[in-house]
């Protein structure tokens, strides 16, 4: 009888401001590949969960695998929750995945028994159903054929195996299963949407990779080529998430708006097979023709959120964004005259900046006709070209916090002073929506 896997998403919520609170898809991805070559698998969102009621779980259920989905901010979750099992599931064979590891392997393969890197939502499965024919984590390191497993990752004394992991062709991402949306706490998720502002949203996600160099991105997991699943494929998960109680769609994916086309046949999919969900997506501001943006609204489109980042041209070509700061003036017009609502992300302080580049950005926030502005100091994530150039930083730093105006390096701007400028900024934006209504 073949032994369970145990996937764990060690997130635990903090009651901060700021949460955006959605089912982690990355094990549920996993998830349902794990489910299709008929391995049974529990997953453990600790989203609405208490510490000692996941490990309680696990050990109960003492699995043949357990792995942990690791990215910068729970880092130190991770490392916790692998001591406590551990040491009383000493026949478990404990692995680490996500964007942290991909970057790091090294570091989590000293405490893991391997890692793996990159997106494994094929070779992971893979080698969870050959290793559970025969578990033994001594087989693994003497006799088991590892180079088939793209991105896994192992340091022992007996053995070192390093297969570099490989992107998923477009081919394989359109033969994905859908995620496994069974361990969700659907109701939980949907109350905590309903207070917070009056719908129930659920995140899908249609592309990975993303062919753009921002200086402060990072994108160790799906890389720089960009694939699309069906637009079939798409709708048949949306109708899915509908019947689970959810009337709106957060659309997560960094590039969903960048083929025109996928965009376009998307459109009318929603409204030919009358859908009727809200939605709302990401977007760069160079990316959506005029008569897109209609179509996106009459499909259920009522918010983008663009990635504006600064009122400077000489910030933005730091940054690195390959546009100006017109170019997001006209994309703003543009949703505006379609009814979308605008959402824009800004980052203030960056290395190189001066003062008249951030007062510039203040400016342009509260001189357009968005209906959400944030802030952000610049966070230099491992692996991006930003996090490279400062100094005084290392992969070892557990960034658990959540506070966006926080900086983690030393900057050349007063942390104390940018703060005050972005509530007051915050503030007058605030009112002048009162006063609009």
């Amino acid at each position: 009888m073949k032994s369970e896997v145990a996937l764990i998403y060690p997130y635990f919520r903090t009651y901060a401001d700021i949460q955006q609170l959605f089912q982690p898809l990355g094990i549920a991805s996993l998830g349902a590949e794990i489910k299709n070559l008929g391995i049974p698998v529990i997953q453990y969102d600790c989203t609405f969960e208490k510490y000692d009621d996941v490990i309680d779980a696990v050990l109960v259920q003492n699995p043949g695998i357990v792995g942990i989905y690791t990215m910068i901010t729970l880092s130190r979750n991770t490392f916790k929750m692998l001591k406590s099992l551990r040491e009383k599931l000493p026949h478990s064979l404990f692995i680490s995945g996500g964007p942290l590891p991909t970057l790091y392997p090294d570091r989590f393969a000293k405490e893991f028994d391997l890692v793996f890197r990159g997106e494994s939502d094929i070779s992971f499965p893979m080698f969870c159903k050959d290793y559970l024919e025969d578990p033994s984590k001594e087989r693994i390191l003497k006799t088991m054929t590892l180079d088939k497993y793209s991105g896994i990752y192992i340091i022992d004394n007996e053995r070192k195996v390093d297969v570099i992991p490989k992107h998923l062709s477009q081919k394989e991402v359109g033969e994905l299963q859908f995620a496994d949306r069974s361990f969700a706490r659907h109701k939980e998720y949907q109350e905590f949407w309903k207070l917070k502002s009056g719908d129930s949203p659920a995140t899908i996600m249609m592309t990975k990779g993303c062919p753009f160099n921002c200086d402060f991105c990072s994108k160790p997991i799906f890389g720089n080529k960009l694939r699309k699943r069906s637009v079939p494929d798409c709708i048949r998960e949306i109708l899915y998430i509908k019947s689970l109680g959810y009337n709106q769609l957060w659309i997560a994916d960094d590039c969903f708006t960048l083929d025109g086309r996928f965009l376009g046949n998307f459109c009318l999919a929603m409204i030919e097979k009358k859908v009727n969900m809200t939605w709302s997506c990401l977007s760069r501001v160079d990316s959506i023709k005029e008569e897109s943006a209609e179509l996106m609204r009459e499909a259920g489109c009522i918010k983008i959120f663009l990635g504006v980042e600064s009122g400077s041209d000489r910030t933005l070509s730091l940054m690195k964004k390959n546009f100006k700061v017109k170019d997001a003036t006209i994309m703003i017009e543009r949703m505006n005259k379609a009814n979308i609502k605008i959402g824009a992300f800004f980052i203030v302080g960056y290395p190189g900046e001066t003062i008249d580049s951030i007062n510039k950005t203040f400016k342009l926030s509260l001189s357009l006709p968005f209906d959400e502005i944030s802030f952000t100091v610049p966070y230099p994530l491992p692996g991006s070209n930003l996090y490279k150039k400062i100094k005084g930083l290392n992969s070892d730093n557990d960034w658990d916090f959540e506070n966006e105006n926080k900086f983690i390096f030393k900057s050349q701007f007063d942390e104390s002073w940018l703060k005050n400028e972005i509530k007051m900024i915050l503030s007058e934006f605030e009112n002048r929506k009162t006063l609009k209504i």
